[in-house]
């Protein structure tokens, strides 16, 4: 989606329920969407880029119950976007430490393009570890 595309995010949303985005800034399509119920109050709280992933942050409020919301997603290590697991792992952590002093309830969704359903495989393992070390589930 692009900044202007109020076609293309009325398509996507269904009766009752709203979409807030995060385009890419420097391509041309893509980026960061969250869809949600219309009862919901949703305020973007932080939106970057940093080198291994792009992310939003919201602050979800029903009521008087809040949660704190955070949207990552990791493109894939391809010849344009070189960027190792290393980076990412270190990123994340610099990214989480400010994050998860905050004082709401906090839910991370992420499509960082860790196979965490492959228990032996090296980058889940280094992923879930960072994770635990956080105190992160």
């Amino acid at each position: 989606m692009k900044t202007n595309d109020a076609a293309v995010r009325a398509e996507c949303t269904p009766p009752g329920y709203s979409i807030a985005n995060f385009p890419r800034p420097e391509r041309s399509a893509g980026g960061i969407a969250v869809s949600y119920r219309s009862t919901l109050k949703l305020a973007k709280v932080n939106t970057g880029v940093k080198t291994s992933f792009e992310f939003a942050e919201y602050l979800v409020s029903s009521g008087t119950d809040n949660l704190r919301m955070v949207v990552m997603y990791r493109t894939l290590y391809f010849q344009v976007h070189r960027v190792n697991i290393s980076t990412l792992l270190d990123e994340f952590a610099y990214y989480m430490e400010s994050t998860i002093t905050t004082s709401e309830p906090l839910l991370i969704t992420v499509d960082i393009n860790i196979h965490v359903d492959v228990p032996d495989d090296p980058n889940t393992i280094r992923f879930l570890d960072l994770l635990d070390s956080m105190g992160l589930v």
